[in-house]
């Protein structure tokens, strides 16, 4: 049998394989130019959806990543502040110790005071540090710095308590993981407040540290010798002196014990870190070996496109250009 092929079905077959040989040679340019081997979800429906998972798994790494190192930084700088703060509170029961000599007086005991006074400004503005405008030890009021103190020396907590309302500042720093990123500042530094009503009786607000040290400090101002008498010579108050060493120490210990805790939290932190940097790079491989293009191979065979087009243009062009009008 005879097969009669039309000169119009030839052409057209002619055009469909130099068509079909065109979108492969742009295609491969098309990878080349952008990196890409899948530059459109048709081309490979199945790796699309593979590399989609892959972006959005790498999205949230990212995100985790901003809201780990935050976390470092914020617990970094709560470490160094209490670090400080331990210094100066060690500071504070060397000298309380010294003044509960009672060969001291109101007026050997001064200066000891007035370094007192010193370190608890000192420990109010440590109390008061910042990370990125953000008062650390505010609990939840982060715009509101955690303390302040007036001429009397009254230090006032302003910040909200963890203990009273229940409020944590945490990130999630992994699916489901989240860590804290700081303690309220009146379980750590306390208060002390000396109010007075309109009778004259005075109420003391002394907690934690400020409240520890306020009380030595008050205590070396003196007390009457003879409280029945106010014409009676003011002498230094060895007992309540004496009274707040230990309670200093207690601090110290407390202190040390909030820098353990978030300690912890920065170790679980760093597992997390290295965790989401090893998955990362294992999802970043997968995604690239489903994307990503092989330059050396892809201009190889844009290479090999190149010359196959053009042979199947010359040899295209011979034959649409043999018609009966040849053989006359």
């Amino acid at each position: 049998m005879i097969t009669r092929t039309s000169s119009l079905s030839m052409n057209n077959a002619i055009s469909d394989r130099l068509m079909k040989s065109q979108m492969q040679y742009n295609d491969l340019q098309n990878q080349i130019l952008s990196g890409l081997r899948i530059t459109k979800a048709s081309t490979d429906p199945a790796s699309a959806s593979k590399i989609a998972v892959a972006k959005r798994q790498l999205s949230e790494y990212t995100m985790y990543s901003r809201s780990i190192t935050s976390a470092n930084l914020q617990i970094n700088s709560m470490e160094s502040a209490l670090a400080q703060t331990t210094d100066k509170v060690e500071r504070a029961s060397e000298l309380v110790t010294q003044a509960a000599t009672e060969t001291n007086s109101l007026n050997t005991i001064t200066p000891i005071k007035n370094e007192l006074e010193e370190l608890m400004k000192t420990i109010v503005m440590l109390a008061n540090s910042q990370v990125d405008g953000q008062y650390i030890f505010s609990g939840a009021n982060t715009a509101t710095p955690a303390y302040s103190i007036d001429a009397d020396g009254n230090v006032t907590y302003n910040g909200s308590s963890e203990s009273k309302d229940g409020t944590v500042r945490q990130l999630e720093i992994s699916e489901g993981m989240y860590v804290p990123l700081n303690q309220s500042g009146d379980s750590i530094f306390g208060e002390y407040k000396v109010e007075t009503d309109e009778l004259g009786n005075k109420t003391v607000t002394a907690t934690g540290i400020f409240g520890a040290i306020g009380q030595a400090i008050s205590a070396m101002n003196g007390v009457l010798s003879d409280p029945g008498d106010p014409s009676s010579e003011l002498v230094v108050d060895f007992d309540s002196i004496r009274s707040q060493i230990d309670n200093i120490k207690d601090e110290v210990n407390n202190i040390s014990t909030v820098r353990a805790k978030f300690g912890a939290y920065s170790q679980r932190i760093e597992m997390t870190k290295n965790s989401i940097e090893e998955n990362e790079l294992l999802v970043e491989d997968r995604r690239s070996q489903l994307q990503d293009v092989d330059i050396v191979q892809a201009i190889s065979n844009l290479t090999y496109q190149d010359y196959a087009l053009q042979a199947s243009m010359k040899i295209s062009t011979s034959m649409l250009s043999n018609t009966l009008l040849n053989y006359f």
